[in-house]
């Protein structure tokens, strides 16, 4: 007898290896490629509540994306800050600032508390909840623009409390903001020159587990009108052609007028006779005369009947 070897078949083999790998590999997020088709118009946000810097579990990572409220009210709309603007419209401008201790400038101000006609930016962390944080914090990589820009809270009495951990009011490279527990905050604003501003920033959190960073996110803000035009696409300035005039309605085309009659050609049974006023030219018996003599409707007016009476001569004194 033949003797018969026992083992595993390579194909099944093969299949548990795969298996094993797939089962046991770490998740990860796939970043869709952008396609030719897709859209590169950003959002414009001037007013209204948004929490700009929001950070939220992404899989095994954190992310940093922006929500807002204004979209759609009562519910969260959320942005990936490389396809925002946030506008900061001229009605921010004031002077008041100038007198704010740490301040001592002017610019375009965006309040701690709500002001419907302009934007009001804070940052929130509340998505972190689960991962039960330790401490978090957003921290700035790169600040560019024609200004400085001023971050603080109001305090009694007029007083500033610096939002950064670093003592600073200025946003700057390295200075972080710290949260010790997921929180919802607000601050005041202040662009100190008008124009385009940009705002690298990332964020670090502790967890039980480690520490997670999320990848950089670059915020844009515009300030003042022509900032918020140049950065929108779709707002360049309007080259379109003039409109053309209205077009003229089509001249009526009259009927031509009958071909005229010669005045010594007796008028046929079948046309009617001729009206008075008709412009037929009469022959005049006086061979003095013209052979024509014009009627109402060549000269525009009606001759005087010709007088019949005969004047008698007047008796001499």
């Amino acid at each position: 007898m033949r003797a018969t070897h026992r083992g595993i078949h390579p194909l099944l083999a093969l299949f548990t290896a795969l298996f094993t790998l797939a089962l046991f590999a770490t998740p990860t997020i796939a970043t869709p490629a952008p396609q030719s088709g897709e859209s590169t118009t950003k959002v414009l946000l001037t007013r209204g509540h948004a929490d700009v810097f929001a950070l939220v579990p992404n899989g095994p990572t954190i992310s940093l994306v922006t929500k807002e409220d204004v979209t759609t009210p009562g519910a969260p709309t959320y942005h990936n800050p490389a396809k925002l603007i946030l506008g900061v419209t001229d009605a921010a401008k004031t002077s008041a600032t100038e007198k704010i201790e740490g301040v001592g400038t002017a610019g375009y101000a965006l309040p701690q508390s709500e002001n419907p006609a302009l934007l009001w930016p804070g940052w929130d962390s509340n998505a972190l909840a689960p991962l039960r944080p330790t401490a978090i914090r957003l921290v700035i990589d790169e600040v560019s623009g024609p200004g400085r820009i001023l971050l603080w809270r109001s305090a009694a009495f007029g007083a500033t409390s610096p939002i950064f951990e670093q003592g600073s009011l200025e946003a700057a490279p390295g200075r972080s903001i710290l949260q010790s527990a997921p929180a919802h905050e607000h601050a005041n604003w202040l662009f100190t020159a008008a124009g385009t501003y940009s705002l690298t920033l990332h964020g670090e959190v502790d967890t039980p587990k480690g520490r997670l960073v999320s990848d950089p996110a670059a915020y844009t803000f515009a300030v003042g009108a022509p900032a918020s035009a140049q950065a929108t696409p779709g707002a360049a300035p309007d080259r379109r052609r003039p409109a053309p005039d209205r077009p003229r309605p089509p001249r009526q085309r009259l009927s031509p007028p009958p071909p005229k009659r010669p005045y010594n050609q007796p008028p046929s049974s079948a046309s009617p006779p001729p009206s008075p006023r008709t412009g037929v030219v009469r022959q005049s018996a006086d061979p003095t005369r013209s052979a024509r003599t014009p009627t109402s409707t060549q000269t525009g007016f009606s001759p005087p009947p010709a007088s019949t009476k005969s004047r008698s001569p007047r008796p001499r004194p």
